[in-house]
Order: structure tokens, then sequence, then C-alpha cells
């Protein structure tokens, strides 16, 4: 980035990632996660969630109970960010939201 900034000045740069945060909204609009979900959906997306997480904490511990895990870790690995990452989706806008809230210090939870 920095070479980037050199060689095209700031305000070539700024126009360059301007338009590609641009390509990326439209994209997001397009294909990115609803905004709400149903419960099924939501329940769904939890268990794609955790899952990669609980397997990464207990595989260095019990990895040898699972099916072809000391062959495969590599494929697990894969898999399970996969995993993470395509549960964010599934679980819709406001677990966006959720989510980002435990990394602002003044976000306090509200249940309807």
């Amino acid at each position: 980035m920095l070479i980037a900034v050199a060689i095209m000045g700031k305000e070539g740069f700024e126009f360059l990632t301007a338009g590609i945060k641009r390509r990326l909204g439209k994209f997001f609009e397009v294909y990115g996660p609803a905004e709400r979900v149903s419960r099924a959906r939501y329940r769904v997306g939890l268990v794609m969630f955790a899952l990669p997480i609980l397997i990464g904490w207990v595989a260095p511990y019990l990895g040898h109970h699972l099916p072809g895990y000391e062959a495969n870790e590599l494929v697990y690995a894969v898999v399970g960010d996969l995993m993470l990452l395509s549960s964010l989706f599934v679980l819709g806008g406001e677990f966006w939201d959720k989510l980002r809230s435990l990394f602002v210090h003044d976000a306090r939870a509200v249940f309807s």
C-alpha cells in the first residue's frame, strides 16, 4: 500500500480505494447477508459459527478421536474457516451488529 501511495499519490490512491469500496458495496448489497433471518436459519448459522471454533479448540487435545483428522489437519482447518465465514452470511445483518458491538465499549444489550 505504501508503494501504491508513493507512486499514485494520495489523491490517486483514494480514488482507487473509493472505486473498490463502491464496487464491494454494490456486491454486498446484492449478495450480502439479509437484515433479519428466521429462527431456524439463525440456529443453523449459530451451529456453523460455533462448530469450527469448538473443533479448533478441542482438536489439539482430542484430534485422534476425529475421523481422519491427523492425516488431514489442513482440510479440517480450511473447511472450518470457510464454515465460519459463511456462517456470518447465514446469520444475517443483525448478527454483524451484535458481533461489532463486542468491540464497541459503550455498546449495550437491549432485549425486546
